[in-house]
């Protein structure tokens, strides 16, 4: 039988069977445990954010109890001739920091349309329970975001 070491099916079968870190549980019982990996595609969310003054908004907030993983997006924004900000950033926590995962700049007093696609080779894991965002910082002016995110969640049960 090929044994395969998931910290989350250990984490999960220690809550379950209530040990500690270091317990060790039957070959008996860990024989029976069918690990089973749960993937709800969740594909265009498409989250139009239009913002007259500094900010951005929540795209999308990750499951608490899922893994959350972004395998692409689509951004575009467009600024009218006044508007004084010089950049536009997609951002989410990765391993606990605030990570900037995709950037626009621009010209500031600049009208026009922006656009940015990306197709990540490999997934980014997004820490659960957070959100990824999109902002820009103006003072002037009007923008409108849409951004949209290519992900995927995946959830790790014992049957």
């Amino acid at each position: 039988m090929v044994r395969h070491y998931n910290p989350s099916i250990a984490e999960d079968t220690q809550r379950i069977f209530n040990t500690k870190s270091g317990d060790t549980v039957s070959p008996e019982i860990m024989d029976k445990i069918q690990p089973v990996i749960s993937i709800d595609p969740i594909i265009d969310i498409v989250v139009p954010v239009t913002k007259a003054t500094t900010g951005g908004g929540v795209v999308h907030p990750t499951n608490a109890d899922r893994d959350t993983y972004l395998t692409g997006l689509l951004f575009s924004a467009t600024a009218d001739v006044l508007a004084t900000n010089t950049s536009y950033i997609i951002s989410a926590f990765i391993n606990g920091v605030d990570t900037q995962i995709a950037k626009i700049n621009k010209q500031t007093l600049t009208a026009g349309d922006h656009q940015l696609t990306l197709k990540f080779k490999y997934p980014i894991k997004i820490d659960r329970g957070t959100n990824i965002t999109q902002t820009s910082t103006f003072g002037a002016g009007a923008v409108n975001f849409t951004t949209t995110l290519y992900i995927y969640e995946e959830e790790t049960t014992i049957r």
